[in-house]
């Protein structure tokens, strides 16, 4: 419903925007390499409705990857130490984006902006280097949690975010030249993807289990997650270059 009321809005600023234009609908179109903090590589095209308001749509790729040596890895039922696993991180926050520029008068480069992104919603994928068949049904401990390896000898964990996630933000620079063929944006805001949650294969129930807070004894840990699930926005660093295609 939330996400109803938020698009239904972003129609209604715009559609008593469109009564007062004169000439400027969809009559330029401009594209262009994006590039952002938390945002990553992407590309995006834009088109003006009327003479405050433009419309840009595209998509973004962030894959990073890290990978953690030397995790501990225990057998299911005697809970004995077996060896050592590599465990990759790798974050992806790729997502096809909505978004419309309000400029306070036709000749502003400030504006603000309103829109959408909508992603993957496993933000952080952790997952064994290589297949390990001698590690099957065996774990790795998160707190009082053991969550590891499947019966094809592979560990998985992930946290997930809304996949749906609405953007505010503010910038500089008009995505569509009117006098000029190119121009540089820049761009801050934060995306609002909801509470984080962080789940794994959990060996004694053979599924995939939520961790929550009372999960983790670690006083360390316990600090960390209660950090990492309240981070609710992601803040958005970005800039690009358009270039008038007409």
């Amino acid at each position: 419903m939330k996400k109803l009321l938020f698009i239904l809005a972003i129609i209604t600023c715009f559609a008593s925007n469109l009564k007062a234009q004169d000439n400027m609908m969809f009559n330029h179109m401009s594209i262009g390499p994006s590039l952002g903090i938390l945002d990553g590589f992407g590309f995006e095209v834009a088109m003006p409705i009327g003479n405050y308001v433009n419309v840009r749509t595209g998509a973004s790729f962030m894959p990073f990857g890290k990978t953690v040596d030397g995790i501990k890895v225990y057998e299911k039922f005697t809970n004995n130490y077996v060896g050592d696993t590599d465990i990759d991180l790798n974050l992806k926050n790729n997502a096809f984006k909505l978004l419309f520029d309000i400029h306070p008068s036709k000749s502003s480069s400030f504006r603000f902006t309103v829109g959408a992104y909508i992603g993957n919603s496993k933000f952080v994928e952790a997952e064994n280097e290589e297949q390990n068949l001698t590690y099957a049904g065996c774990y790795i401990k998160l707190g009082d949690k053991r969550f590891g390896f499947n019966g094809d000898g592979w560990a998985n964990a992930h946290i997930k975010i809304a996949s749906f996630r609405p953007y505010l933000g503010v910038g500089f620079g008009r995505a569509v030249g009117v006098k000029r063929k190119s121009a540089f944006n820049f761009d801050l805001g934060v995306q609002f993807w909801g509470t984080p949650k962080v789940y794994g294969y959990d060996v004694m129930e053979g599924n995939f289990q939520q961790l929550k807070d009372e999960d983790i004894d670690d006083v360390e840990g316990k600090k960390i997650f209660k950090t990492l699930t309240k981070i609710s926005v992601c803040p958005v660093i970005s800039c690009r270059y358009m270039f008038n295609i007409f």
